[in-house]
């Protein structure tokens, strides 16, 4: 039950990339020693918590998205019945995470939404992203664009607060590890140079799945180089994109896939490797404070403000062969040694708590005006 002698904030994890961005927030929040913290995790997010976690599951239904968006919604309005949280953070665009977002508002809890403001073109995020921001109180952007555009959706400017993003916090702080201790950490050798490659279904693409798994892996083939490749997400699609990796895995002794690394290694990985290929959100965010040459395929990040550690390709294999050519040049790495991250320097945690500590009353937080100048 929530306790009245403390504010209560409850994360939201519907996955591996929500709760890497929320955990430093968490930690950091509860730190301050003014706001008991719980999580909300629902089904996509099977990470273990620690004992001394408070931690509410949300069961899902196996069916269809529908079916599976309806059970949510009625799991995370049990959940927060029985929490009683003062607000509730929400990250991103996840279709599951808009099922949280319903039962707030309905009940009267004020949302505090991470990364709103921000178009992924390829990808049905958009819309729900957008939708979350309507229904949000308070809004804690990753870049100044994204605040205006937050405030040209007709929010108040006195809700949207600029604090970079939450992810690069975990990037920022995690010690970075040797390849012998990541190696030694995992279990399994670490290639001294390997390609990290994450493919998510574009959810807003003439192509299907396997057509864009297709293309993806054979734009793989061929190079003279381990890759590592991290478990697509759950959205529509996702299980034949895992189903086409694991199956070209087990054809080359020098690929191989791992399900998720975790925020604390993930970091490590990141610094150690030779180039990124997909279409994952860290590609995006995190790569850029590790320096590291990207090649973001199909359209799926389109609209997301990039360093220029990032070149686009299309759906194409020829044109995904030659980004990635460009990606492996000799000293492309060090090339990136002074780049600013574009969202950020690892300090969005404090920022963000300072938010909510700092929030006016329940009462103000929930009765929104449309700001029809649209400024921030």
């Amino acid at each position: 039950m929530g306790l009245d002698s403390a504010v209560l904030t409850v994360f939201v994890s519907v996955g591996r990339s929500d709760f890497g961005i929320a955990q430093p927030v968490a930690r950091a929040l509860g730190e301050s020693g003014s706001c008991e913290v719980a999580w909300a995790v629902c089904g996509a997010d099977e990470r273990a918590f620690s004992e001394s976690e408070r931690v509410v599951r949300v069961p899902s239904s196996a069916g269809e998205i529908g079916a599976e968006m309806g059970a949510l919604v009625s799991g995370f309005a049990s959940a927060f019945a029985d929490l009683r949280p003062d607000f509730v953070v929400l990250v991103g665009d996840r279709y599951e995470t808009i099922c949280a977002a319903l039962p707030c508002v309905v009940t009267g809890v004020p949302i505090v939404h991470l990364h709103g403001g921000e178009l992924t073109y390829g990808a049905f995020d958009d819309s729900l992203r957008h939708a979350i921001t309507k229904m949000a109180s308070i809004h804690c952007v990753a870049a100044a664009e994204y605040g205006e555009r937050v405030a040209r959706m007709g929010e108040e400017r006195w809700r949207i607060h600029l604090t970079g993003a939450a992810g690069l916090d975990t990037f920022v702080r995690s010690p970075k590890l040797s390849g012998a201790e990541l190696s030694a950490a995992l279990g399994w050798e670490v290639p001294e140079r390997f390609l990290l490659a994450t493919l998510h279904p574009e959810t807003r693409c003439a192509l299907s799945a396997e057509e864009q798994a297709s293309i993806f892996l054979s734009g793989l083939e061929g190079l003279d180089l381990p890759a590592v490749f991290t478990a697509p997400n759950a959205d529509p699609g996702g299980s034949v994109i895992r189903s086409r990796v694991v199956a070209a895995c087990a054809l080359r002794a020098d690929w191989r896939m791992v399900e998720s690394f975790g925020p604390g290694l993930y970091g490590s990985v990141l610094q150690l490797a030779s180039a990124m290929v997909g279409n994952s959100s860290s590609g995006i965010l995190e790569a850029a404070s590790a320096r590291l040459p990207v090649v973001n395929i199909g359209a799926r990040q389109d609209g997301r403000l990039r360093g220029r550690n990032v070149r686009d390709a299309d759906w194409d294999v020829a044109e995904i062969r030659e980004a990635v050519s460009w990606a492996l040049a000799p000293r492309r790495k060090a090339g990136f040694s002074k780049l600013v991250n574009p969202y950020g320097d690892g300090t969005a945690s404090e920022k963000i708590v300072r938010v909510i500590l700092d929030a006016p009353p329940r009462h103000l937080l929930l009765v929104k005006k449309f700001n029809d100048a649209g400024a921030w």
